[in-house]
């Protein structure tokens, strides 16, 4: 059986007793006689949205939707709104949570009205209060529950992220080359802890040096200058100590005169002979071309030197005799003869004989003869060694391995023809006559 409540006053209504209009709506006896402005003020009142239903013991706490208990209402059963989603409960489940008939002495419907159009606006402001305040409506004991709840959530709560400022544009500051500092020279320090890479190579040249001097390769004057140089270079070094401690230890000798040439004796003699005829005869020569415009002696075949640039001279050549399998000898006594022919703006030349090891002899001969064939001879005890302390003249039986043939002076354009080029030794025969 349904159990019905009226739509006006909120009682229940007894089987039997029910009474109900064709708009829908259900009345007790006691409300249905009311005029039409009565029904529609009943209508029209809040409770009809309101749903109220029984607690289940005095503690229970109102929720949101539901009306707060006042004395005008039982204690006993609540008004319930037939659309609300809990449903009253039916007889056929009697028991302790079973309905019980609200009190005779409840006031009559006019004033049941107007308390649910209070109770409505109450309830609104209680809404109002409660979405403004952010907790839901519950009472001091639920804030207190919840607020370590809601310190967690504010806490663990994202920031959203600010949109990104577009970078600015970067800005370009010239960079001026730097120009390095003359660097200062430093002595080193012979007694710096600093371990030195040079250990090796120090060690080695000091080594190489007392060599030498040993092998009477070195003079005193020589060894000690070479000693000294060794000592300001590798001074910080274990090998340049030692050095230091050897020159402490060396006299001091005066530089030597330099030695008169030995006068040339014998009998003269051709050593190597080369007029650019036969291919025998050129193989030896390089950077230079074999050509037989104005020829010496007015036919035949002669050399001219190649033309360089960039340098102090501007003319260059090479023959090769020991390197090339020939077997010369030279030395102080051994001479070098031949023709030449520049043209009117060269008049120098220059001779640099290699003897293999490592020994470079040169010879200077200027103010030469120009726009005609002439000759030159030079005296091999005239050359100087280029190596620092090296032997001085030409050894007696010094290998000819090589030498380098330079013609012009300044870096100045010229042309320069070369004939019957000889090595010699002995003294040299006179000049023949100019071609």
């Amino acid at each position: 059986m349904e159990i019905l409540y009226c739509d006006t006053c909120g009682k229940r209504i007894k089987p039997g007793e029910e009474t109900r209009k064709p708009e829908g709506k259900t009345f007790c006896p006691a409300c249905l006689p009311k005029s039409a402005a009565a029904q529609s003020a009943a209508v029209a009142s809040p409770s009809g949205s309101l749903a109220l239903v029984r607690p289940a013991s005095s503690t229970q706490h109102p929720v949101a939707g539901q009306t707060p208990p006042t004395g005008d209402v039982s204690s006993e059963a609540r008004a319930l709104n037939r659309r609300s989603t809990v449903a009253p409960p039916r007889s056929g489940r009697a028991g302790a949570g079973a309905a019980e008939p609200l009190p005779a002495g409840n006031p009559p419907g006019n004033k049941n009205a107007v308390m649910a159009v209070l109770i409505g606006a109450a309830v609104l402001v209680v809404a109002v209060v409660a979405i403004v305040l952010g907790n839901g409506g519950t009472n001091k004991s639920a804030k207190s529950s919840d607020k370590g709840k809601g310190e967690e959530t504010s806490k663990s709560a994202v920031t959203p992220a600010l949109p990104k400022p577009t970078p600015a544009m970067p800005v370009v500051t010239p960079v001026e080359p730097k120009i390095p500092s003359p660097t200062a020279t430093v002595k080193e320090d012979p007694g710096a802890s600093v371990v030195d890479i040079r250990e090796g190579f120090a060690k080695r040249t000091l080594d190489n040096l007392i060599a030498k001097e040993k092998s009477k390769e070195l003079t005193a004057f020589s060894f000690r200058k070479e000693l000294e140089t060794f000592v300001a270079n590798y001074g910080s070094t274990k090998a340049g100590q030692e050095g230091a401690t050897l020159l402490r230890t060396l006299p001091v000798v005066a530089q030597p005169a330099e030695a008169a040439p030995p006068p040339v004796s014998g009998d003269s003699k051709v050593l190597f002979h080369c007029a650019f005829e036969t291919e025998d005869e050129t193989r030896f020569w390089s950077k230079g071309k074999k050509v037989t415009e104005n020829a010496f002696g007015g036919s035949g075949s002669s050399w001219q030197l190649n033309p360089i640039s960039g340098g102090w001279f501007s003319l260059e050549s090479g023959v090769s005799l020991g390197w090339s399998g020939k077997d010369v000898k030279i030395g102080p006594n051994s001479w070098i003869r031949f023709a030449y022919r520049f043209d009117d703006r060269g008049d120098n030349v220059c001779l640099q004989i290699l003897d293999g090891k490592g020994n470079m002899y040169e010879k200077h001969q200027f103010s030469l003869k120009k726009a005609k064939w002439s000759w030159a001879t030079l005296k091999l005890s005239d050359f100087k060694n280029l190596t620092k302390d090296g032997p001085n003249p030409i050894p007696a039986g010094t290998p000819f391995m090589g030498m380098a043939f330079y013609g012009g002076k300044d870096g100045k354009e010229c042309a320069l023809l070369i004939d019957q080029f000889t090595v010699g030794d002995g003294p040299p025969p006179p000049e023949p006559q100019d071609p």
